[in-house]
């Protein structure tokens, strides 16, 4: 039998124990390998906004950046917890709601925010111009020009949801279709979200 390869411990779609290690090589030696665009909607978000996306452009993770950056401006707070405000910075949810989901004082919501709109001060523009056009037209255009309906009249943070889900969708094709160039495609064994589980020979 081959030889069980764990997933690595970043895949959280799948459930610890028993389901992860079940998931085995069918090469001897092989390796169960995780391709994980990490925050691949903020990215996409971050992407649109050009230049003013700075601190994230070429970053292996996403959140560690805003860890850093929050820290640099004397906020400290635990991953978990500036995932949350990203979230909420990003999709104008309210700091009330931060505060309930965290456990943050208000005072401590309102500092982080305040870094967040300094490091990335064109999220909250690009989310009203879009809300706007997402009510002219009834649909959100996506950067390679396809389009997503919208049914009724939405809040500003679920068509900037549309926006980062639809890019983000199409930047994970491609994604899929330079793994088939690379002669993988048919090892792939699993998509998740932003994942795909590969299975690999030894030798790769």
């Amino acid at each position: 039998a081959p030889k069980r390869a764990c997933l690595p411990t970043r895949n959280m779609a799948i459930p610890r124990g028993d389901c992860r290690r079940c998931i085995v090589s069918r090469y001897p030696g092989g390796k169960i390998a995780v391709i994980d665009y990490n925050a691949i909607d903020y990215r996409c978000i971050v992407a649109s906004l050009g230049a003013e996306g700075g601190p994230y452009i070429g970053a292996d993770d996403f959140h560690d950046v805003t860890l850093r950056l929050l820290e640099g401006a004397g906020v400290r707070l635990g991953r978990a917890t500036v995932k949350a405000l990203t979230y909420s910075h990003a999709y104008g949810g309210s700091i009330d709601t931060v505060c309930r989901t965290t456990g943050l004082t208000r005072e401590a919501a309102e500092r982080g925010r305040a870094v967040l709109d300094n490091i990335l001060p064109g999220i909250s523009a690009i989310r009203n111009r879009l809300h706007a056009a997402a009510l002219r037209d009834e649909r959100v255009t996506l950067p390679s020009g396809r389009t997503v309906p919208i049914s009724e009249d939405p809040h500003p943070g679920k068509v900037l949801g549309l926006y980062a889900q639809g890019f983000s969708s199409e930047v994970f094709e491609r994604g899929l279709i330079a793994i088939d160039r690379e002669g993988l495609i048919h090892r792939a064994i699993l998509t998740v979200h932003d994942e795909v589980v590969l299975d690999l020979p030894p030798d790769h």
